[in-house]
């Protein structure tokens, strides 16, 4: 009874989440205050979740014609870079700096 409740519960998060009503986030609140998964892993969670609903999307904006190639291309390219180049820099940091930010 417990499994059907939280595939319908996820069921009206992905609908709320598809309408663009509080993210995927609501999927870590559900999953931290109703079952016994850590945060840490009801966040890789949301990543999957945050993947194939992007990825249902993209078909449907596709479909529909909706998106602007030229846009998208451009932002693609600079996120690229971006990523990239802040990648670059972290390895320059050393191991304690970063696990100095990081939460315990």
């Amino acid at each position: 009874m417990s499994v059907i409740f939280d595939i319908i519960a996820c069921f009206f998060i992905a609908l709320l989440s598809g309408m663009g009503v509080g993210s995927a986030g609501l999927l870590v609140v559900w999953l931290t205050a109703t079952t016994s998964i850590s945060q840490l892993t009801a966040q890789g969670l949301n990543l999957y979740f945050f993947l194939f609903s992007a990825g249902a999307s993209l078909i449907v904006h596709i479909q529909k014609r909706k998106i602007f190639w030229n846009i998208a291309l451009l932002m693609i390219c600079i996120g690229s870079v971006g990523t990239l180049a802040l990648a670059i820099t972290a390895l320059g940091f050393a191991g304690v700096v970063v696990v100095k930010f990081a939460p315990h």
